[in-house]
């Protein structure tokens, strides 16, 4: 009788908390690998990055000459202005969105049931590594610069069809900024679109959750809108111990020709860019990879509950 041993206790719920956070890890590495492995591949994929390398030195050298003066052109055909911060009455039509933000919360808070997989955006666009090195700055993209992200819409399908009621839409993702993150001062390259901020789920203490445009400094409040011009500089912080998102939305600007010509050719122009390429790529890659992780994860919890019964 004394060799017999009592069967060993079942795992406690803290137990099993820790062995899914590091299961989590190891998927969101193994996402990471692959997008690693992907833009890095063979003798075409080191050719291609030299080439990219060659060709963004360029476009930034031509935007740092000319962005100054293009600018000035699509501000003065603005038909909104040229503020640091729009009102909200100017854009009657947020009000379908806004009505509704509930139901985008919901569908953001769907996608952040795998927040770990989430990629910081640098991962994306790896031009936002000055921005968000740490990691703290997460996104999950639906459009970006005219481009359907098919897979993100079919999981947030109700935000997918609200989207339709933005005029002249260009981007819009979900924008996630942890506890303590910080965005230093920077600016968006153009005057031709302008940057929408829903607010989803907003820290308590909001006042220190905050954004700073021109020296103007604002908070989100969940459900209303926050409304600015990317072109200015601004800076980003939440200096707090919860989790900011907001649904980011850039549009184009309203404008009389020949701006509204000119703000279409520069925005063509950024579509068509290797930023932006690379950026396409990089997420639909990212969306393979964490749709394959997402089923993973559902097997494994349909064996976990078919043996628990």
């Amino acid at each position: 009788m004394n060799d017999i041993q009592a069967p060993a206790a079942p795992p406690t719920m803290s137990g099993r908390s820790r062995a899914e956070k590091e299961r989590q890890k190891k998927e969101a590495r193994k996402i990471r690998r692959k997008l690693r492995a992907q833009a890095t591949a063979g003798d075409s994929g080191r050719i291609g990055r030299l080439v990219n390398e060659y060709s963004r030195a360029a476009i930034l050298r031509v935007g740092k000459n000319s962005r100054n003066r293009i600018n000035q052109i699509l501000a003065r055909y603005s038909l909104v202005g040229d503020p640091a911060w729009f009102e909200r009455d100017q854009f009657p039509w947020m009000k379908q969105l806004e009505d509704n933000w509930q139901t985008v919360r919901r569908e953001a808070e769907g996608v952040l049931e795998a927040r770990e997989l989430l990629p910081p955006i640098h991962q994306i666009s790896p031009d936002h590594d000055r921005l968000s090195h740490d990691g703290s700055w997460k996104t999950y993209f639906l459009y970006g610069y005219g481009i359907r992200f098919e897979r993100a819409c079919a999981r947030c399908p109700e935000t997918a069809e609200l989207l339709k009621s933005v005029p002249n839409l260009s981007s819009a993702f979900l924008s996630i900024l942890a506890p303590g993150g910080y965005l230093p001062r920077h600016r968006g390259p153009t005057k031709a679109i302008i940057t929408w901020h829903l607010g989803l789920m907003v820290p308590q203490d909001r006042e220190k959750c905050w954004i700073e445009v021109d020296r103007q400094r604002r908070s989100w409040t969940e459900g209303e809108s926050l409304i600015f011009d990317d072109a200015q500089k601004h800076e980003v912080a939440n200096e707090t111990d919860e989790e900011r998102v907001v649904l980011l939305i850039h549009f184009d600007r309203p404008m009389r020709p020949p701006g509204s010509w000119i703000g279409r050719s520069v925005m063509r122009a950024i579509k068509w860019s290797p930023f932006v390429r690379d950026g396409r790529e990089n997420n639909i890659a990212w969306e393979n990879a964490f749709e394959e992780a997402l089923q993973k994860r559902s097997e494994e919890h349909a064996e976990e509950s078919a043996s628990a019964q």
